[in-house]
């Protein structure tokens, strides 16, 4: 069916079922930030591919509302004759619906999509109007998609001790300890990536990220039920289960039966990935549900001395890897270049490393306009041509059994403009101010932030998006809690990662991002405060900057000399993995400037 035709099918449900709009997540019963091709309703809908985007359909009007990300790639995949784009920061969906509805409506919408902060926040702002949320047994958009995708059964497998660095008994150790601290009898754990760290699993149920669908239920004792489809899990898993006094394999269907078994009991639910149906469930168990933020994703971030080595294992492959795409991108003649091209050559300078499983997320290989959008994504029938003259984004990751890994950077083609430079070096400086850090225990990302804009903020510029986002061990490469950006309050522990990226994009014309990745470190105790630390940030990517796009007037003494300190031990740390011809590529581009 054409868009036209699907949005018309769905107004005629909306007829059928006595409601006056229908709201469509880009999202799935567990809230991931990369969906399962059952799960992309706003696609089928829309025709919009970007990770963060809610369409709203009335009698007569529908919507998109998405982020600074995807505004540029929005308005050139919908169809603005049928859909009214939103900034959902800007103009959000709340705000809309006030706006553009009458009183006393009503708003369909699937429980299992939603959680109940989601729809709290939204009802609140709409009641001025009599407006109501109304949850639906079926989801309406599921009934006109005719040839809706399965549900994934992707292979589940152990995450080895080698890697993990703590067993999954220690883990459900500490799980229970904090809910003994809470007086809490039991959490249910709806997070993907929380099941499958604190189990020691990792799955492909969606892509570019390790992990499996599945709920758990950890109680104070350290007893677990874990609810998950048998013929998913390998023989491997189904022995160490069954050697597991403390664990219960259960049917994801029993969970309900399951639930009335702690009737009476607290249970904490994840006010971030817990969806309305799940509550529903509980409640009807008799259930009292403590809906707050599920503490695993804490002890998650903070990593493990063998996570950490793991992962700065990784990241010298990877630096390699990417050493070797710049020198064929350098070396090559720009008539034969484009995006697509460029793209599937780093892809297959990662493939041939050690330990590495796939992209950690969808490549952005972007020049010109296409690189003006933060999130930019790679089409092979329109990718570019990477003409002289132009800059190169290339922002990418890998996947390792030991680590995920997560890199951006910018290269001239020929040689780039005056404007040019002296932007990428206002970056590079907001870039080198996050790394340079230094801070007491406590400081959260929020503090951070505005180092990485200052210098930006003095030309009267910024970007549309957080300056770093927290990464997982051999799990998503976007990791909460943690973060750098405008509103996170989150303090920032020993042992977390965070990526730093600042950027700049004029629209139409090219974009600007630098990005590492670094682990939270104690610098310094302080002798006269016992309970303070100063806290730095030790860098895991070792790739040069492009020195012709620096402009060394901008840059003060001690920038200056962070640069070269960095190039030198990038050559350092290097070296020693490449070939001789690579070795000597690398020492003419981490030069001293």
């Amino acid at each position: 069916m054409t868009i036209h035709k699907k949005i018309t099918a769905l107004r005629k449900l909306l007829e059928q079922y006595g409601i006056d709009a229908f709201l469509i997540p880009r999202a799935d019963e567990h809230q991931s930030e990369y969906v399962a091709k059952c799960d992309e309703r706003v696609q089928y809908i829309s025709d919009f591919t970007g990770s963060a985007g809610t369409v709203l359909v009335t009698k007569d009007k529908a919507a998109l509302f998405t982020d600074g990300r995807y505004t540029i790639q929005a308005t050139r995949q919908i169809d603005e004759k049928i859909f009214e784009l939103c900034h959902i920061t800007k103009y959000p969906l709340e705000h809309w619906i006030l706006e553009n509805l009458t009183n006393k409506l009503k708003i369909g919408f699937d429980p299992r999509l939603h959680t109940p902060k989601q729809i709290k926040n939204i009802s609140k702002i709409i009641s001025k109007k009599n407006i109501t949320l109304l949850p639906l047994e079926n989801n309406l958009l599921d009934m006109i998609w005719q040839e809706q995708p399965k549900p994934p059964m992707g292979n589940v497998v152990p995450h080895k001790l080698i890697y993990s660095g703590k067993s999954s008994k220690d883990k459900r150790a500490l799980v229970a300890n904090s809910l003994n601290q809470m007086k809490i009898n039991a959490i249910l754990i709806s997070a993907p990536e929380n099941l499958c760290w604190v189990f020691n699993l990792r799955g492909n149920d969606v892509p570019m990220t390790p992990v499996a669908f599945g709920y758990a239920i950890i109680e104070e004792n350290g007893n677990a039920n874990l609810f998950m489809k048998t013929e998913k899990l390998s023989n491997a898993i189904l022995i160490e289960i069954k050697n597991d006094k403390n664990i219960t394999l259960n049917e994801p269907s029993l969970l309900p039966a399951i639930l009335k078994k702690f009737s009476g009991k607290k249970i904490l639910f994840d006010e971030e990935t817990a969806n309305i149906a799940l509550i529903l469930q509980a409640e009807r168990a008799y259930i009292k549900p403590y809906i707050q933020t599920d503490p695993i994703y804490l002890m998650k971030a903070q990593k493990n001395e063998i996570e950490l080595n793991g992962i700065r294992a990784a990241h010298l492959r990877d630096s390699t890897a990417v050493i070797k795409f710049i020198k064929w991108f350098l070396e090559s003649d720009p008539v034969n270049l484009n995006e697509w091209s460029a793209a599937m050559r780093l892809q297959s300078e990662r493939e041939k490393l050690g330990l590495y499983q796939g992209a950690s997320f969808p490549t952005i290989s972007a020049t010109e306009r296409n690189a003006a959008e933060a999130h930019y994504q790679l089409n092979k029938n329109t990718a570019k041509q990477i003409l002289d003259g132009h800059l190169f984004l290339f922002d990418s990751g890998g996947q390792f059994l030991d680590g995920t890994t997560d890199i951006t950077r910018v290269l001239a083609v020929g040689n780039p403009t005056t404007e040019m430079k002296f932007n990428y070096t206002l970056v590079l400086k907001g870039h080198i101010a996050i790394h340079l850090a230094q801070f007491p225990n406590g400081t959260t990302g929020q503090q951070l932030d505005p180092l990485a804009r200052q210098f930006l903020w003095s030309e009267g510029l910024d970007y549309d998006h957080g300056t770093g986002h927290g990464v997982g061990h051999y799990l998503s490469v976007h990791e909460g809690p943690q973060r750098i950006s405008k509103t996170s309050n989150i303090p920032l522990e020993i042992g977390m990662i965070l990526s730093n990226e600042p950027g700049f994009y004029k629209e139409n014309s090219y974009g600007i991002r630098i990005e590492n990745l670094m682990i939270v470190q104690e610098i310094q105790k302080l002798s006269l405060n016992p309970k303070k630390s100063i806290y730095g940030f030790e860098t895991l990517s070792f790739v040069p900057y492009d020195t012709r796009l620096i402009n060394k007037e901008q840059l003060e003494e001690r920038e200056i000399n962070w640069i070269n300190s960095y190039h030198s031990e990038i050559i350092e740390k290097i070296t020693p993995l490449l070939d001789l011809e690579h070795k000597k590529f690398l020492q003419s581009i981490a030069t001293m400037i």
